[in-house]
């Protein structure tokens, strides 16, 4: 949502002058994660995000059982949240109007997106365990985030943090954009689907593979997180294939990059050395 957009729906909003003094669930539930996800600002997420452990350290100095001091903790300040969220969505609302009543939108221009061939993006997440598939939602959401000109996008939070909750936005957003160069089809509805749940396995594979001691259900577990991988890669083809596709419509000439960034090489070589390393270290205690 541009500027523009945001400022008509925050408008329409406050007209509707709907009470603010209701318990927002949403907001009991996901605590700081909700202030991200309606774009609060980062300040009241690293509130609501530090609070937790603040009040559990404070109420553990003062000799509270730790089982309760936890439970006590993790309440108040959900409950707070819950009381305190649709006051500071409306605040946020009427200082954005405030400040953007006047605004008058420039000619927005086309994203042009992360470009990198299909072999090379299929290697790079297949070599780097599906690590470089974060480092490429990072730099196509720092693509859309220069294009629009949108400061309250955070590439590196929308990517390495919580990514988890903005790939299939970012999928949205990169089909919008898409189709307004040339029609996508529905393999690219398709694979953002599929791609987003195998992202949500792989991260349950991560949390299983963390908790369990037996040797053999851990190689079960990373063989099945590489077949994961493998599929997540083929699947963000056809993505990658309509974001060169829209990318060369609005320039004949561009190409997708011939060379890596550091970042790149980072992402790609740290987890491939990471895992020979163990696995050799594994093989040799053997």
């Amino acid at each position: 949502m541009n500027k523009l957009e945001k400022l008509k729906s925050y408008q329409e909003i406050l007209r509707k002058d709907e009470p603010v003094d209701t318990f927002n669930l949403w907001a009991f539930i996901f605590n700081s994660f909700y202030y991200l996800w309606k774009d609060l600002g980062l300040l009241l997420f690293a509130v609501y995000a530090f609070a937790t452990p603040l009040l559990f350290v404070i109420m553990l100095l003062i000799k509270i059982e730790p089982q309760i001091a936890l439970t006590a903790a993790i309440l108040l300040v959900r409950t707070t949240a819950g009381l305190r969220a649709n006051i500071d969505i409306r605040n946020h609302m009427e200082r954005f109007v405030a400040k953007y009543k006047d605004f008058k939108p420039e000619k927005e221009e086309p994203v042009v997106y992360f470009s990198v061939s299909l072999l090379r993006l299929f290697l790079a997440s297949l070599f780097s365990f599906g690590l470089y598939d974060v480092y490429w939602a990072y730099k196509n959401w720092e693509a859309v985030r220069n294009y629009k000109k949108d400061d309250s996008i955070y590439p590196f939070f929308r990517s390495w943090f919580f990514g988890i909750f903005y790939i299939y936005p970012l999928f949205s957003q990169i089909k919008q954009s898409c189709t307004s160069t040339k029609p996508v089809g529905s393999l690219f509805g398709l694979c953002s689907v599929v791609y987003t749940i195998l992202y949500m396995i792989k991260i349950l594979l991560i949390r299983l593979s963390d908790k369990t001691a037996d040797e053999d259900v851990s190689i079960g577990l990373f063989l099945f997180s590489m077949i994961v991988t493998l599929l997540s890669a083929l699947f963000l083809l056809p993505i990658q294939k309509a974001v060169n596709e829209h990318n060369h419509k609005l320039n004949p000439e561009h190409r997708p990059l011939n060379f890596f960034y550091p970042g790149e090489l980072a992402v790609i070589i740290i987890p491939l050395t990471a895992v020979t390393f163990f696995a050799l270290n594994g093989y040799w205690e053997n």
